[in-house]
């Protein structure tokens, strides 16, 4: 077996889109490594395991418990992967623990590799120390979309960096049959008018977890997002059949808390359905694809959208989404939180549905070079196997 361990995004995580990450990486790898054994890096190891049965089996560990374990994983392993997601952010905590992890495999001989990642700021001395010694160490620097470059190669990055995509670009989604049995069980019925989906992020001014993750938006910027939000709903239910699709129901980044106040904010709540179970990556894009329009601020909400081809229009709450909806050329359909005004977003929404047919066959085109930089990246991955 060829062993390839993985650690970065938020493997143990609830969230769609790490978990779409990984799901798409394995898969990925598997059809360049055919003796493929992957082990995933997880403070949930039980609960990883479970939600990639169904894909791809993997081995599970803790680093925070076993870590032991996980150092033996790596001194024996062929490849050890950085990402995907975002593993460079400023926490010197777990810049340390990337550096011992990165460190002890190179120690042993083993390959190194930054896998599709993104990049946060860096404030801190002690950060871009930390993150450039790792970065020194890796053999192979891939990203996911412009702006990484930049920040990797402003902690003194010296590699060659390489753009690819983020890979959840290539998940299937599931069956149409089985997806219309959700949407049934959930209470949507399928084909009496157009489905639109709706999915937020849970965003505070405030909480710990926001340093690592997005931008810093101020509490009236957060209020505002939310007030404009509810306007483009109400907007939207004159077009179809409103969804709110959460793609995180787990603290501290529940979507929920976020959906229950716009709704609160709305005044045609009632017209809308809001979706309340965790769902997998799978289901949400099946559930995407049965769509005619998706308004996404989750990053992965606009992947698992325009991998499907259903048209899209992103609220940016940092570099990754923007940078997402340039490489697939969707510029024209952004915006940015920190500068939503009801009368633009409103005026976006309406050329965005007006145009949704020509947005689908230009996502069409674009969604399979995107599928060929995703292979080319595992293609890279599996070279380094010696």
């Amino acid at each position: 077996m060829t062993k390839v361990c993985i650690w970065g995004a938020w493997y143990e995580s609830a969230n769609a889109g790490d978990q779409a990450v990984l799901m798409a990486i394995a898969r990925l790898l598997s059809q360049q490594i055919p003796d493929l054994e992957l082990v995933v890096l997880s403070n949930r190891p039980q609960f990883t395991k479970d939600y990639m049965r169904s894909v791809y089996p993997v081995r599970a560990l803790s680093q925070r418990y076993s870590l032991l374990a996980v150092l033996r994983e790596l001194v024996t392993c062929d490849l050890f992967l950085l990402g995907g997601g975002t593993p460079f952010y400023d926490d010197w905590l777990h810049l340390v623990a990337m550096l011992l992890l990165v460190g002890t495999t190179r120690l042993a001989g083993k390959p190194v590799m930054t896998y599709a990642v993104s990049a946060r700021p860096f404030n801190s001395r002690s950060g871009r120390l930390l993150a450039r010694a790792s970065l020194g160490l890796v053999n192979l620097v891939t990203v996911r979309e412009p702006q990484a470059v930049d920040r990797l190669r402003s902690l003194g990055a010296r590699k060659p960096i390489y753009l690819f995509t983020d890979p959840a670009v290539t998940l299937e989604p599931l069956d149409d049959a089985d997806v219309r049995k959700i949407l049934s069980k959930e209470g949507v019925e399928v084909g009496n008018q157009p489905l639109v989906a709706i999915c937020p992020h849970f965003l505070s001014p405030d909480h710990s977890y926001r340093i690592h993750h997005y931008e810093e938006f101020s509490k009236e910027g957060i209020e505002q997002y939310h007030q404009v939000l509810a306007q483009a709903a109400d907007w939207l239910t004159n077009r179809g059949q409103v969804l709110f699709v959460p793609l995180n129901t787990e603290s501290p980044d529940d979507d929920c808390q976020t959906i229950d106040l716009v709704c609160d904010l709305m005044a045609h709540s009632d017209r809308c359905h809001v979706i309340r179970r965790q769902y997998g990556p799978r289901e949400i894009a099946g559930i995407f694809k049965q769509c005619e329009f998706v308004l996404a601020v989750r990053l992965h909400a606009a992947v698992l959208a325009s991998s499907v081809f259903t048209p899209t229009v992103a609220i940016s709450y940092g570099p990754k989404v923007e940078g997402y909806m340039k490489l697939v050329k969707q510029e024209a359909n952004i915006l940015h939180l920190e500068t939503l005004e009801k009368e633009h977003v409103l005026s976006l929404l309406d050329s965005a549905w007006y145009n949704r047919q020509n947005i689908r066959q230009a996502l069409t085109v674009t969604m399979d070079e995107m599928h060929r930089l995703a292979v080319s990246n595992a293609k890279m991955a599996a070279s380094l196997i010696g």
